[in-house]
């Protein structure tokens, strides 16, 4: 095959070619040069060299169940979940920043008032009942196949509305309005989804840890504790953890998005036993290397850890 064939390939695919050289007794160069590819080449078709075999990036699509290279697709879950502006004509002004509806510094921005989501009559209803019911029928297919899926709506609500940053207040939409409506708004998508016979969510409720309880939507409509943590050290990531397993006793925790933080290692010696973790790649990562989110070496201690398994090593939950 072709070095053009082989990228025309699923990443699966393409990772099981180069796991055949593998097994021929290749290094992950000598793969990689079996087959004509070069390292920006597998990044681009997200295949990863992982504890010594390749294996492929799991996103799925968003109009089939079909898992593709694409995370960014258009009509994606995460595309209809943002909220669009009133009067928006076209994707490109889906938005999560609250405002006036205009654009400001290259976003689009906002005025939707999460409250009038429950209100009859208005567009902020209208248009949030559109976007579930296009979610509910994508959660449907992944359903049918038996697919549960970890589902972590309405992050970081409180943003800063407790001083923890520069400047103050919510930074997403669904927190402008405080914490009781947040906690509707998030019972109601809850509830719809259940009425719509969804039944394959995982819930997962961003917590900012700093004293933000009153926007917790309560036990019966969470499942997992996560926290979104950004430049700080592995003592600091397990003080972290140790507060919200303290104030969360019932539930799981997890480190639900990160960058910058202490390597895995040295953060579960200091006791910080996250359910998983997910670097966030806001920007390029077309290359690991010096990356200050996640780079390779941050990465390489990762997958070293007894404790961190990979997809193939994932026991049979049926």
């Amino acid at each position: 095959m072709t070095r053009d064939e082989i990228m025309a390939l699923e990443a699966k695919e393409i990772a099981a070619l180069l796991n055949a050289e593998i097994e021929k007794g290749a290094d992950k160069a000598g793969a990689l040069e079996a087959l004509g590819l070069t390292q920006a080449d597998i990044m681009k078709a997200q295949v990863f060299f992982v504890k010594g075999k390749f294996m492929a990036r799991a996103w799925a699509g968003y109009t089939s169940t079909k898992r593709t290279g694409n995370e960014a697709g258009r009509r994606a879950l995460d595309e209809a979940g943002r909220h669009r502006p009133e009067g928006a004509e076209n994707e490109q002004n889906y938005t999560c920043t609250p405002g006036d509806g205009s654009q400001k510094n290259g976003t689009w921005t906002t005025t939707c008032k999460p409250s009038n989501i429950m209100k009859e009559g208005t567009w902020e209803k209208k248009i949030a009942d559109e976007d579930l019911k296009v979610m509910a029928s994508l959660l449907k297919k992944l359903q049918d196949k038996n697919i549960p899926v970890i589902f972590r709506p309405l992050h970081e609500a409180s943003g800063n509305t407790y001083g923890q940053y520069a400047g103050g207040g919510a930074w997403f939409w669904w927190g402008i309005e405080g914490a009781e409506t947040y906690k509707k708004l998030w019972i109601y998508i809850y509830e719809y989804f259940h009425n719509a016979g969804i039944n394959n969510l995982i819930w997962v409720w961003t917590s900012q840890n700093n004293g933000d309880t009153d926007w917790y939507p309560g036990d019966a409509y969470v499942d997992i504790i996560g926290q979104d943590i950004y430049s700080k050290s592995a003592d600091d990531n397990a003080k972290d953890f140790a507060k919200l397993q303290k104030t969360y006793p019932n539930k799981m925790v997890t480190l639900s998005e990160c960058g910058n933080v202490g390597k895995i290692t040295d953060q579960w010696s200091k006791g910080a036993r996250w359910a998983w973790f997910m670097p966030w790649y806001k920007y390029d990562a077309s290359t690991l290397d010096n990356h200050d989110h996640a780079d390779t070496s941050w990465w390489k201690d990762a997958m070293s850890h007894p404790n961190v398994i990979t997809r193939d090593q994932m026991p049979s939950l049926k």
